[in-house]
């Protein structure tokens, strides 16, 4: 017994130190690759409810000027001096609930892993007999012995990120826009705070800003993923 209650110790410290927050997230992204300009940009919100100078936008926003700059944007504050308008849109969903049928092993004695046998000599003094007792022990081994499935519900959001860029430049000259490149990003997790999930969703996509990604991809990542912690600038 002492040996399974070890082994089962090592195993929960073994997996919580690995309990580490996983995320799908699916990007699909259309572009010009082949546009050169200059890249200064200005970034503005397309939902009007969103105010540029709220904390909430100023923080995403820092998120997304780090991955562009990768790109090779730099961001200004003056609108005549920016060759590119990006507009950001962003959002979470309703709770969506639903019902799953998943299934739990179920841990139990498989066997005998050993056995063993001890024995005594008893001697009477007083009627000159003697006499043999044997005792014979068998050592259990546990391991799964079958599994059980139930019905757990689960609640889920979709979490989205969008982004279209413009050539302004173009835009100021002939009074009609022009799109350079548009990302979508999207990810459905149990997770319902966009704060935490925001720079997954920049991460995970922001290879794929200004470029044509050909398909709709789906990217798995951890929360300690490195392309993670450079859009929050702690590595």
């Amino acid at each position: 017994m002492k040996k399974i209650m070890s082994f089962l110790l090592l195993f929960a410290v073994t997996f919580s130190s690995c309990d580490t927050t996983y995320y799908v997230v699916k990007v699909n992204s259309y572009g010009d690759e082949n546009f050169s300009d200059q890249k200064s940009y200005i970034l503005i919100p397309s939902d009007s409810t969103i105010s540029v100078n709220s904390f909430e936008f100023q923080e995403y926003a820092d998120y997304i000027k780090r991955a562009l700059r990768s790109k090779g944007y730099f961001f200004v504050d003056d609108p005549n001096i920016a060759n590119v308008v990006v507009f950001v849109n962003y959002g979470i969903s309703d709770p969506i609930t639903y019902q799953k049928i998943v299934s739990a092993p179920v841990w139990g004695q498989t066997g005998v892993s050993s056995t063993t046998t001890t024995g005594n000599v008893n001697v009477n003094p007083y009627s000159n007999s003697i006499s043999y007792t044997q005792k014979t022990q068998n050592n259990p081994s546990y391991g799964v012995t079958g599994y059980r499935s139930y019905s757990k519900t689960n609640t889920e959001y979709v979490r989205f990120l969008h982004l279209t860029a413009f050539d302004f430049d173009y835009f100021k000259e002939h009074d009609e826009s022009k799109t350079i490149w548009q990302t979508e990003v999207t990810s459905q997790g149990s997770t319902g705070d966009l704060r935490q999930v925001f720079p997954v969703l920049v991460g995970a996509s922001a290879e794929y800003f200004g470029r044509n990604s050909g398909k709709k991809v789906e990217i798995r990542l951890y929360e300690n993923d490195q392309r993670i912690q450079a859009i929050k600038g702690t590595n």
